[in-house]
Formats: C-alpha cells, sequence, structure tokens
C-alpha cells in the first residue's frame, strides 16, 4: 500500500491527463464510466490544470468519501446503492455496526476458549454422547469458522467505525463557520459510502467470491501493482490467456505477502504455543491464497472451455465446502503463531472487551481484569 501511494503521489504530480480525477457521482453508465476515466476509447480532452484552491477543495472531499467512491478513478461498488436520507443511512450504520459487533465478541469468545471449555459446553448443552475423534473434528471445524466469521465482521466492524468517522468529518467540513463555502464538501450523498462487501457469507464461486463479494479495498493496489505489471511482461512471451493466469496468480500472492506481514506484526512479542516444523504451518496462509489463486484460473477455463459455471446450490456448496477446507491451513497457521493462544479468555474479560468493538481482539492486559 505505501508503494501504491508512493507512486500515485508522483502521477499526480507528473500526469497530464487529468480526467481520471474527475468527479462522475452515480447516475453514469460503466461505458459513460469508462469513457471518462480514458478507458477502452480516446477519453476525454485534456482537462485543465486545477487551481490550487480547486485541488484544496478535492482533498476535503476525498477525506470524505470513502475510497474515492464517485471518482473517475474509484472502485465501482459492488451493486448499485439507493439514495437514502441521512438519518435512515446513520440508522443503517449503527445498526450494522451492533451485530457485527456483537457477532465479533461471540467468534472471539469462541476462538479464545480452551478446547476443554469447549468440549464442556458442547456436551453439556448442544452434542448427544459423542465418540472423541468425531467431537474434535467438529469442534475444530467449528474454531475454524468462528475464525472466519471473526475476519469478516471485523472488517465490517472497523469500516463502520470509518464510515461514521468520515461522516462527522464531512458534516464538520459543511457546518464550520472557519471554513470558506468553496472549499466546502457536496451535500451529503450515501452513494458515496459504497458498503464494503456483497453477500461474502453466501459464495456462488471462488472466482466470484474473491473478484466481487469480498472486500475490495485493496482492488487498485492489486491491480497496479501485480495485475497489470505481470500481465504486461507475460504476454509477449506467452500470450494473453497465460498472462491473464499469471496475473491472477500475482494478485493473490501479492495478497498472501500482505496477510502474512500483518499476521507477523500483529503477533510480534509473542510466544508461539509450539515450535513450527513443517511447511504447512510455517506456509499455511500463503498455501491458502495461492490455492484460491489457483481454483479461480480453473473456473475460468472451464467457464471459457465448456460453459460450465459454479452457481447456485451447488455453487455455494462447492465454494463453501472448497474454503472452508483450505481455511484449516489458514487457521492452523496463525494459530501456530500464537495468535490465537494470546488472546486472553472470557473469564479474564472486563467490560470493556465486551463493550468497545475491536478491543475483543486485542492482547492481554488490554480489556482484562485487574490482576489479570
Amino acid at each position: 500500500m505505501s508503494v501504491y501511494c508512493g507512486w500515485k503521489c508522483v502521477e499526480w504530480g507528473v500526469v497530464k491527463d487529468r480526467s481520471v480525477y474527475k468527479w462522475i457521482g452515480f447516475d453514469q453508465k460503466d461505458k459513460d464510466r469508462a469513457e471518462v476515466s480514458g478507458e477502452g476509447g480516446d477519453g476525454e480532452a485534456e482537462a485543465p490544470m486545477p487551481s490550487i484552491f480547486e485541488l484544496a477543495r478535492w482533498t476535503f472531499h476525498l477525506m470524505c468519501s470513502m475510497r474515492g467512491t464517485g471518482w473517475a478513478f474509484s472502485v465501482v461498488p459492488p451493486r448499485p446503492q439507493p439514495r437514502i436520507s441521512m438519518p435512515k443511512f446513520l440508522l443503517h450504520s449503527l445498526v450494522t455496526l451492533a451485530w457485527s459487533h456483537t457477532l465479533l465478541v461471540l467468534c472471539c469468545i469462541v476462538i479464545s476458549s480452551p478446547y476443554t471449555e469447549r468440549v464442556a459446553f458442547a456436551t453439556t448443552y448442544i452434542l448427544p454422547p459423542t465418540p472423541p475423534n468425531i467431537l474434535f473434528v467438529l469442534l475444530e471445524s467449528f474454531s475454524y469458522v468462528a475464525c472466519g466469521f471473526a475476519a469478516w465482521v471485523a472488517l465490517l466492524t472497523g469500516y463502520q467505525l470509518h464510515i461514521l468517522a468520515a461522516l462527522a468529518l464531512h458534516l464538520a467540513f459543511r457546518n464550520l463557520p472557519l471554513i470558506p463555502a468553496g472549499l466546502r464538501p457536496k451535500p451529503f450523498d450515501n452513494r458515496e459510502y459504497a458498503p464494503l462487501f456483497s453477500m461474502p457469507f453466501a459464495p456462488k464461486s471462488v472466482k466470484e467470491y474473491w473478484s466481487h463479494q469480498w472486500h475490495r479495498l485493496f482492488w487498485r493496489s492489486f491491480n497496479f501493482l501485480a495485475l497489470e505489471p505481470v500481465q504486461t511482461f507475460v504476454a509477449p512471451l506467452a500470450g494473453k490467456e497465460v498472462a491473464r493466469a499469471a496475473g491472477v496468480m500475482a494478485v493473490f500472492g501479492l495478497s498472501a505477502v500482505i496477510h502474512e506481514y500483518a499476521v507477523l506484526c500483529a503477533s510480534f512479542g509473542i510466544t508461539p504455543p509450539r515450535e513450527r516444523t513443517t511447511i504447512l504451518q510455517i506456509w499455511g496462509s500463503t498455501f491458502f491464497f495461492l490455492l484460491m489463486g489457483t481454483f479461480s484460473i480453473i473456473e475460468t477455463f472451464l467457464t471459457r472451455k465448456y460453459g460450465i459455471r459454479s452457481r447456485g446450490l451447488w455453487g455455494f456448496i462447492y465454494t463453501s465446502t472448497l474454503q472452508s477446507i483450505s481455511g484449516v491451513l489458514l487457521y492452523s497457521s496463525w494459530a501456530n503463531l500464537g495468535f490465537t493462544s494470546s488472546l486472553p479468555t472470557v473469564d479474564q474479560w472486563s467490560w470493556k472487551r465486551f463493550a468497545l468493538p475491536m478491543l475483543c481482539f486485542a492482547p492481554a492486559p488490554f480489556g482484562t481484569k485487574k490482576g489479570q
């Protein structure tokens, strides 16, 4: 992300065609959007150099517009959004924050609970007498699912907090008397605050899931740093089809690097519960993302060659099963770093860990009872 931001700053300073930095709103078709951004056509005539005053006004607006949605360079929202009033939008954001935070706390309780406590709870309140080996598989599978759900709702909770902060910033810039009228952002439009996900709990295919249903926070970064340069390099050597596949693998490889780095930073100072000896324990997270890229390529090949598509109920079963099984690689790799064992158990939690968003994932002693 730092590399991408650095290059975008250079681009801003030296670019001649400024049409990609234009505000285009939300009511135009994709074709019109592409023409404005100069994709697939001659584009517009070169835009005049904006004044310092205009750049300042754009900067204020972009600080409040959540990923630049509505600008020619932004990520296209996963689905069209109806126009709603600010009170309705604020209520929707607060409700989403409430249920996503609640679900995150429940997932964190499951992840941080020792296996013996999970066995005691399951055998007492949920399951009939079950053989130990089957019980182990069921409870560990439930932990994997909880970890996956935790990733989703943690991102959603953080995003809702970001929306509320951006909305407060927008209102401040709109209403503070010290800010000149020309520098104030446009009136509130909920379509600037595009949803982060598109039904990630109902996957249709591996390709569809990672391309459209999961979040797209790194969409432009992945295109700029992985997809486009790899395709440009490989296409003259091996053709467009191979170049497209290589670009997809480069994107998932970059995603693996980002996640490995993030988890290493999060686990800094944590003592691993056991020594990581196998390649899957060390690089399980990387294997997971490369596996997702491989299946995305296979799905594309089957669709183009034989017309086979993953959709409907069978698509859901296939994608959910594949991601659940391969997710074991992700979970085990992170668990062997001590990422889950470093979390305090629920009996050590203070009220803050239940009430304050995102605090349930903080390592001890944050949000724990005094003396624990």
